[in-house]
């Protein structure tokens, strides 16, 4: 599986914000598109993660995946997160 840079920033840019209000909805998709999922907030800080993972190969294994957990969780992702972000830049590829 590929990711680029860019596609890391903006999802630490959405779940920034939605870590932030508590509400709304961070999305990732891979560039190769074999790992996508949405993180939905609620008004009370929980957290819904929804997802596929497929392998781009002859088997044509998928795995859709739903699991929960709170605000308190995103926290060490974002700190993470972070770290990328500083070191690799924007979508542009230049540090912020």
């Amino acid at each position: 599986m590929w990711t680029s840079t860019g596609e890391i920033f903006a999802l630490h840019q959405q779940l920034h914000q939605c870590n932030e209000s508590i509400a709304g909805n961070a999305a990732y998709t891979s560039c190769e598109g074999n790992l996508a999922l949405t993180v939905q907030y609620d008004a009370m800080g929980h957290i819904t993660i929804r997802g596929k993972f497929s392998e781009g190969n002859e088997y044509c294994n998928a795995l859709d995946f739903e699991f929960q957990s709170d605000q308190t969780f995103v926290q060490m992702t974002l700190l993470e997160l972070d770290l990328i972000v500083k070191k690799y830049g924007n979508l542009k590829g230049i540090n912020l």
